[in-house]
């Protein structure tokens, strides 16, 4: 068997092991979720939606802003004075 093949063999090993482990741990993970989600009432869930969803806009502001995707205080000032005629 060739060096190539070896290192193919093992590459391939490790990383069906990885992926045992990432499926064993995204069970563990979604079991515990769904045991406590179950013991939470409306407004618990409510507060941890709007966390998620804050947190993922403010994610996206932060890529715009990494991006270049945004306004000058005068381009805004337009904007606004359009909104509120």
């Amino acid at each position: 068997m060739g060096i190539t093949v070896i290192r193919y063999t093992i590459i391939q090993t490790i990383k069906c092991k990885f992926e045992e482990a990432l499926m064993i741990s995204y069970q563990n993970i979604k079991e515990e979720v769904v045991k406590i989600t179950k013991e939470l009432s409306i407004e618990d869930v409510n507060d941890i939606f709007y966390g998620i969803i804050l947190e993922k806009k403010l994610q996206q502001a932060e890529d715009d802003i990494k991006n270049g995707r945004v306004y000058t205080t005068e381009q805004t000032k337009e904007k606004l004075k359009k909104w509120f005629k």
